[in-house]
């Protein structure tokens, strides 16, 4: 019996230099098991603020490089780290680029080396990329079939991406509005076929709603290792685990919206920056668990639930980094390693 929880790329190695754990910063269990921040960097080049790589969405990890989107900017983004900054960063412009792009989240498909992107706001579609001599050439484009209540053109849109290779299921995340009932949470299901180095076709399955304990769907992750697909809610400063996650079984259910497990929920407190300082409004905005077993999390700049704060309370905290949209990124070293354990000690 099952117990549940209640409620391609340019090969170059990435150094990551991890700052020492952070004091508060934590990733806590349901069982009471704990995990200290190891790190945290500023996504924008040392000393230069002012070109704070836009507002990051979405954080993946392909051959040891970090890969992520610029919401307004309409790029691409390939960085290292060298915690509390950059180490590097290469900024490529999504073709069919103009200045309304409005780029959410990224997923990776492994068979062909490419990106599959999504856009929000006008588009409401996915972009499958590749990168080719330090640029990004088009494959297939994907206008979303909506889910109920959601309307072409919005900023309420597609903010997670996840695939799994194993069964070529294409997860797609929808927001939500939490205080609209009327504007759930969905997970669509597609299809994906591949061919020797390009998407061939791809299939609509069927949308399904997430759990509503779920206040926002702001990032997604399938591990194909663990089969567990993480959803992150950034107004809860929650992760949610859903073990033995088959994408596939999911899609053939009659009625896979009653059919949801009971997730794993990992919460988040005391994340500091790279100096340290906590932050009042973590503003997740993108989740992956890199090939070490890293977990990534990426950061908006500081934006509370009702979209009203922006910036810590404490004035005596402010300085250049503070008074710029810096997002930031913050890891935990051996968070698959800690998932796996919880998974056969509570889901046998």
């Amino acid at each position: 019996m099952r117990r549940l929880y209640p409620l391609a790329v340019v090969f170059v190695v990435l150094a990551l230099v991890s700052a020492p754990a952070l004091a508060g910063g934590m990733a806590t269990f349901p069982d009471g098991t704990v995990l200290t921040q190891s790190g945290a960097a500023f996504l924008c080049m040392p000393g230069q603020p002012d070109i704070a790589q836009d507002q990051t969405s979405g954080i993946y990890e392909v051959a040891g490089e970090l890969f992520s989107v610029g919401d307004d900017s309409g790029q691409l983004f390939r960085f290292g780290l060298d915690a509390p900054y950059m180490d590097f960063c290469d900024a490529m412009r999504v073709p069919r680029w103009r200045s309304d792009l409005d780029l959410e989240e990224l997923s990776y498909i492994p068979q062909i080396g490419e990106f599959v992107v999504s856009f929000e706001s006008r588009d409401t579609k996915l972009q499958f990329v590749r990168t080719k001599d330090d640029a990004l050439v088009l494959d297939q484009e994907l206008p979303l079939d909506l889910p109920p209540g959601y309307k072409h053109g919005t900023n309420t849109g597609p903010e997670g991406l996840a695939y799994d290779p194993t069964s070529g299921v294409l997860m797609v995340g929808w927001e939500g509005k939490p205080f609209f009932r009327v504007v759930e949470r969905y997970l669509t299901l597609y299809r994906v076929y591949a061919g020797e180095s390009e998407i061939t076709s791809i299939d609509f399955i069927r949308h399904v709603r997430l759990p509503r304990y779920i206040e926002s769907c702001c990032g997604l992750y399938y591990d194909a290792g663990l089969r567990a697909l993480l959803v992150l809610d950034r107004n809860a400063d929650t992760l949610y685990v859903f073990p033995d996650f088959e994408p596939m079984d999911k899609a053939l259910m009659d009625n896979p919206q009653n059919c949801w497990q009971n997730a794993m929920p990992v919460s988040f407190s005391g994340i500091a920056d790279g100096f340290g300082r906590e932050y009042r409004h973590l503003s997740f905005e993108g989740v992956a668990i890199g090939e070490d077993g890293t977990l990534y999390l990426v950061t908006d700049p500081w934006r509370s639930c009702d979209f009203s704060t922006y910036r810590p309370v404490d004035e005596t905290q402010m300085d250049d980094y503070y008074r710029k949209f810096v997002p930031q990124i913050v890891w935990f070293e051996g968070f698959r390693a800690e998932l796996a354990l919880q998974i056969t000690a509570h889901y046998d």
